[in-house]
């Protein structure tokens, strides 16, 4: 009992790395007489910690130190157990039904892909039911990243072999290298599901192995955050060049795009800030004003982009819109 009462000790110290034990911490929270909570906790270890202290025979000694061993034991699990549950159950509710909002909004564009290829919609069908059923399992969604791995390299698949395989025509007529030459886009296909694979991984079968995450990157900062900064560089060109052409409004996306870099390594500094000793970025993050909190620059960044994709679609939606007459980026795929 001892022992499990220490355990859970240090796992409530992790939890709650604000709230010490030593004795004049517990002796102020002790006063207010409170006996639940991260304060019961403390009081009820307080307890332990003073009937050890008294010279107790050692036949006596469990059936004195069992009960305050057994309320520690209890009030540590009941502030573990509120821990681990202590959702949001609104805001659960808000989230589900902006899901169910963004599915409806994809709906329309789904059903017509489907439509165009029964392939298509067989394959989607195939991992609906797939994915679904591995919710059933605690150890199957634990590898459920195994999963999207498994579905990624059959679509890629799939397409090779109707693009590159069964319409070789198509493939004259086009100018880029990997149109012509179908087995480097395979080749850098094969290379790209393998790094996506090796770069953090998680799971139960091979979390305990070397990835690009925690085994590379930390010893190469300078080429951890370059790859960072390239990625939300190209995120910021793509939103800007979705907007309209106003001087303004293409301002804006860069600016949001910034903040979204600037959230980015805030939160590393807060969750990881192993990742930015040595880097080149740390100084954007000791310069950076601590007037926000994390919360609230997520809340910003997200909402801004949610006016950037509703300014989108309305422009796509406008009559007359030039993007609507774009011809397609492979004419030479015909449906089913």
């Amino acid at each position: 009992m001892g022992r499990n009462a220490q355990q859970l000790l240090n796992t409530v110290k992790a939890t709650f790395p604000n709230f010490a034990f030593d004795d004049d911490t517990i002796a102020s929270s002790c006063g207010s007489g409170a006996d639940s909570g991260i304060e019961g906790a403390q009081c009820a270890w307080a307890q332990v910690q003073q009937l050890r202290s008294k010279d107790i025979p050692a036949d006596e000694a469990f059936s004195t130190i069992g009960p305050a061993l057994m309320r520690f034991s209890r009030v540590a699990q009941d502030v573990m157990s509120s821990t681990a549950s202590n959702y949001n159950v609104s805001r659960l509710c808000l989230g589900l039904a902006v899901t169910g909002i963004a599915v409806l909004l994809v709906s329309r564009t789904v059903f017509h892909e489907c439509t165009r290829s029964a392939h298509t919609g067989l394959f989607l069908a195939f991992m609906i039911i797939g994915y679904g059923s591995m919710m059933f399992a605690s150890s199957y969604v634990e590898e459920e990243q195994q999963f999207w791995y498994w579905i990624w390299s059959g679509w890629m698949l799939y397409l090779h072999v109707r693009f590159a395989a069964s319409r070789p025509s198509a493939r004259s007529n086009m100018g880029s290298l990997p149109a012509r030459y179908p087995a480097l886009a395979t080749f850098g296909l094969a290379i790209s599901q393998r790094i996506l694979r090796r770069w953090n991984q998680t799971g139960q079968k091979f979390a305990a192995e070397p990835d690009i995450a925690r085994a590379f990157f930390p010893d190469h900062p300078a080429i951890f955050w370059g790859l960072v900064i390239l990625t939300y560089v190209d995120a910021g060109w793509h939103l800007s060049k979705s907007l309209p052409s106003a001087a303004l409004l293409r301002l804006s996306a860069l600016i949001l795009t910034a903040l979204a870099f600037m959230f980015k390594l805030n939160f590393v500094a807060a969750d990881s800030p192993e990742l930015l000793v040595g880097s080149f970025v740390s100084r954007a993050v000791e310069a950076w004003p601590d007037i926000f909190s994390l919360v609230w620059q997520a809340r910003f960044v997200f909402g801004g982009l949610a006016c950037c994709a509703l300014l989108a679609f309305f422009i796509e939606k406008r009559p007359g819109n030039a993007r609507s007459k774009l011809s397609p980026a492979f004419p030479e795929l015909k449906p089913d």
